[in-house]
């Protein structure tokens, strides 16, 4: 089969592939599976089915923003896509022309069409098989499951245990009305790239506020959890506290410190505000917490003048002033304002 492709990243001013959006297109088989599985850096299975064989072909406009893969991937004929299991993975799918099927074993078969304000979710630790009907166009999104589990026990404070999504997460509601709006633009943002995205401090806080926001809206385990945190009390500052004291030379940061204290982080913050101790917050906490109120400054008094000067009991030369504590007279030259 000839090959028909095409694969381009922005460029810097400098010429360096310095964006993370990627662009590719291929009429052949083996090089679209090899395009794509880079991408996701998940080795990847193409079958196109035998009677659509002379109109596959493959797109794909993709983006690595922070730690999550997005792409809207397009298929010319019927196809389908096999992905292995993945255990690093949470992986998100809709489609935006067409249908799809995601078929996993032992798991009912999980349907996306366009229109239909739904996005599938998989078990990623189980094999994927998705068919695409002709034409079918669709975005895919998968998390780092490290750098899920990470945010997720930074604001719980303790371990957590892999994640279990329903198959279909209703986009139409208000709970998902941000995570469906920071999917949309970065859709619009890698159908049709402004320069948003080559700026890696751009895309990496884009990608975090998404993953961030689907852990927040998305039903799973730890939902209620995260909508209600328990507040941490004073035990919380005295067990921080005692392992600085106990162990001054440790570098903690502010996640060790609220993992050792079994609380999120956000609550030990709180509770250095609410339960002080008498004590100043740990350096690494610091420099996340609000600053402490402080009483107004005290006004600069003014300097004083002749005119200050509380009267003398006794007669002075001409031009002297006389020192409070000694009662020594000292000569000064006449002020224009003393006369």
């Amino acid at each position: 089969m000839v090959s028909n492709s095409t694969h381009s990243r922005h460029q810097s001013a400098e010429g360096a592939p310095a964006c993370p959006v990627v662009h590719l297109y291929s009429r052949e088989v083996d090089d679209g599976r090899d395009r794509l599985s880079r991408f996701y850096r998940v080795p990847l299975v193409v079958n196109p089915q035998l009677t659509d064989l002379a109109l596959f072909r493959v797109g794909l406009h993709g983006a690595q923003v922070g730690p999550t893969a997005f792409g809207l991937i397009s298929f010319g004929g019927a196809t389908a896509l096999h992905t292995p299991a993945q255990h690093n993975l949470y992986m998100f799918y809709g489609a935006r022309a067409s249908s799809i099927v995601l078929s996993q074993s032992g798991i009912a078969d999980t349907y996306s069409t366009h229109g239909d304000g739904h996005i599938a979710t998989t078990d990623s630790r189980v094999p994927i098989m998705a068919r695409f009907d002709t034409g079918a166009e669709l975005f895919a999104v998968s998390f780092d499951r490290a750098a899920v589990d990470t945010e997720l026990e930074e604001e719980l404070g303790h371990a957590v245990s892999p994640l279990h999504f329903p198959s279909s997460l209703e986009t139409d509601i208000p709970s998902q009305r941000t995570y469906k709006g920071l999917l949309a633009l970065i859709t619009d943002e890698v159908a049709s790239p402004t320069g948003l995205l080559d700026r890696p401090a751009v895309a990496d806080r884009l990608g975090r506020a998404l993953l961030t926001t689907m852990l927040h809206s998305a039903q799973h385990q730890y939902a209620d959890e995260l909508a209600t945190p328990l507040p941490a009390g004073p035990h919380a500052v005295r067990i921080v506290t005692a392992a600085l004291h106990a162990d001054p030379a440790h570098p903690y940061t502010a996640v060790e410190l609220a993992r050792l204290a079994g609380v999120s982080l956000r609550s030990l913050q709180d509770a250095f505000h609410r339960h002080p101790l008498g004590l100043l917050p740990p350096l690494p906490l610091r420099h996340l917490l609000p600053p402490t109120p402080r009483s107004p400054a005290l006004p600069t008094p003014a300097p004083l003048t002749a005119r200050d000067v509380p009267p003398v009991r006794r007669p002075l030369r001409a031009g002297a002033w006389l020192m409070a504590d000694t009662g020594a007279e000292v000569l000064v030259a006449p002020s224009p304002r003393v006369r």
